[in-house]
């Protein structure tokens, strides 16, 4: 029987997530590896990384009690010294157990290349095997060439891609033709396109990759801030129009502020007329860029908008990224 089952103290090696020892130490390492892009990617998400780490406590508040005794809720640290220098989550996606999620697999710098990133992932997998699990789903960034390759070796296989592009210089100034067409017109967004918007977004990737990454439908959401701003008559900070054919809504358009000084632009195109709309979409984009002050802007698109992706490189936005989708099955 290994020491952490044995509940013997583990000086060196893996052990079994415990969040009333482990988590000031997660949260802190959680921060180190994924602080900077946790802030572009989530900032309600960056918020609860920043204060789980200092002040471990509030956790109980924003998780749930229960959830501190979810006995499916798991996952493994790594332990040198006493001292916690890496992480792997795994977690039901649904009650009967079937399909799991590997998140937060993190290595502090100055430990990797050692294997251990590779020691908890397959701590996890059997995690999961001994649970009844059949399937496991995650998501790495393509540029994480090692993570990658333990993932692909371990047997995962890409089943998506949701791309991301940046511009960091001058847009494209497209002609006022371009952003015009026989029954097409941008108008501006009201509550009511909300669940249109939705629809398209969860339209965009297949369920697999949206269980991964939610397809940007939530950028259309009005928050309390939002409203107040609309309430008082205040400028809302961003952007948000809707693409229509007719009477359909069949696209929308959302610019908004976002950490260290980025803008986050979403688009949403029903991929049925993705072909059509490709100018519409970049040439909108470029007019809505050339109204501010430029900062430098990011946008993620999903793989079914292959049309509109090349549409912004043309206008000037590089293709950085790409967050790719994975899945495990027949543990």
């Amino acid at each position: 029987m290994g020491t952490a089952q044995a509940g013997i103290s583990v000086t060196s090696g893996p052990r079994p997530f415990n969040p009333f020892r482990d988590l000031p130490a997660v949260a802190s390492l959680l921060a180190r590896a994924f602080g900077p892009e946790l802030e572009l990617e989530s900032e309600s998400g960056a918020r609860f990384v920043h204060w789980m780490n200092r002040l471990p406590a509030l956790a109980w508040t924003w998780i749930g009690f229960e959830a501190w005794f979810d006995g499916n809720l798991g996952g493994y640290v790594w332990v040198e010294d006493g001292r916690v220098v890496a992480n792997a989550t795994v977690a039901p996606l649904t009650s009967s157990g079937r399909q799991w999620v590997l998140s937060n697999v993190a290595v502090l710098e100055e430990w990797r290349g050692r294997g251990i990133g590779r020691s908890l992932v397959r701590a996890c997998l059997r995690h999961v095997a001994e649970r009844g699990g059949e399937r496991v789903l995650l998501q790495v960034w393509q540029s994480n060439k090692a993570a990658g390759h333990i993932y692909e070796s371990e047997g995962f296989r890409a089943i998506g891609r949701t791309w991301r592009l940046t511009a960091m210089g001058a847009i494209g100034v497209l002609p006022v033709a371009t952003l015009e067409a026989p029954g097409w017109i941008w108008r501006r967004f009201h509550p009511g396109d909300r669940a249109a918007l939705a629809t398209l977004a969860a339209g965009l990737g297949t369920v697999d990759t949206q269980v991964l990454r939610s397809q940007a439908g939530g950028a259309f959401d009005l928050g309390p801030g939002d409203w107040l701003r609309a309430l008082l008559g205040l400028p809302s900070g961003g952007t948000r129009m809707t693409l229509r054919q007719g009477e359909r809504v069949r696209g929308g358009l959302a610019l908004r502020p976002a950490p260290r000084g980025w803008r986050r632009l979403t688009l949403v195109v029903a991929p049925s007329v993705e072909t059509e709309t490709g100018g519409l979409v970049s040439g909108a984009v470029a007019r809505e860029l050339a109204r501010r002050e430029h900062r430098p802007v990011l946008v993620d698109l999903a793989d079914s908008l292959p049309t509109v992706r090349q549409a912004l490189v043309e206008i000037g936005f590089q293709e950085t990224d790409a967050l790719v989708q994975m899945a495990l099955d027949r543990l």
